[in-house]
């Protein structure tokens, strides 16, 4: 079966090995492959948690029946292509979320 690509917005805390400020949270475009949006999430999710990220919640999901060369901006395409061939990407915004949003 082929894999789909799929993104997804979602929260996460870094933890000390994220590169951001530890206990900081902040929004996250994940990238996943799968043959369904349950594994391509669940791939997305754990690439996050290796990457030092913790609580990761989704809020959004989208397939992208396109695949990455739809993608307009460079750094979220950079990280579908990635996401391809890895199974999973993340692009972390470097804005801090207020801990009530």
């Amino acid at each position: 079966m082929t894999a789909s690509l799929f993104m997804f917005l979602a929260k996460g805390v870094a933890t000390n090995n994220a590169k951001f400020r530890e206990g900081a949270r902040h929004a996250l475009m994940l990238f996943g492959s799968g043959s369904n949006t349950v594994a391509a999430r669940s791939a997305a999710i754990s690439g996050a948690e290796g990457k030092g990220w913790r609580f990761v919640e989704v809020s959004r999901e989208k397939v992208l029946d396109s695949g990455p060369s739809a993608i307009a901006d460079p750094t979220l395409r950079t990280a579908a292509e990635d996401a391809v061939r890895e199974g999973h990407a993340i692009v972390v915004y470097a804005d801090e979320l207020p801990l009530d949003g």
